[in-house]
């Protein structure tokens, strides 16, 4: 079994974790998360919709979609070394809080 990416190891791995847990404009539930690492100036995010049919779980929203933004089929990744601060914090801001 792999080990699962957490929350906590990510902070003790010197990444910067932003995650919301959303309902969409069309009433699904999803998880958004961006992570990111000053070191290489990397963001990587990913997301995590439950399925209609599906309950809603934190847990399970926050494991798929940290998952995800690991996994090199299911991420995004973005190189921010030229970006400022601000642009930097608006962006996560955008693209996790909506």
């Amino acid at each position: 079994m792999k080990n699962a990416v957490t929350l906590e190891s990510l902070k003790q791995a010197g990444f910067k974790v932003f995650l919301k847990h959303a309902k969409t404009e069309t009433g699904q539930f999803e998880t958004r998360v961006a992570i990111y690492h000053e070191g290489t100036k990397k963001i990587s995010t990913a997301t995590a919709t439950v399925h209609p049919n599906d309950q809603f779980s934190r847990k399970k929203g926050r494991a798929i979609a940290l998952g995800r933004a690991f996994n090199p089929r299911t991420r995004t990744i973005l190189d921010t070394a030229d970006w400022s601060e601000e642009r930097l914090q608006e962006y996560l801001k955008q693209v996790v809080y909506g």
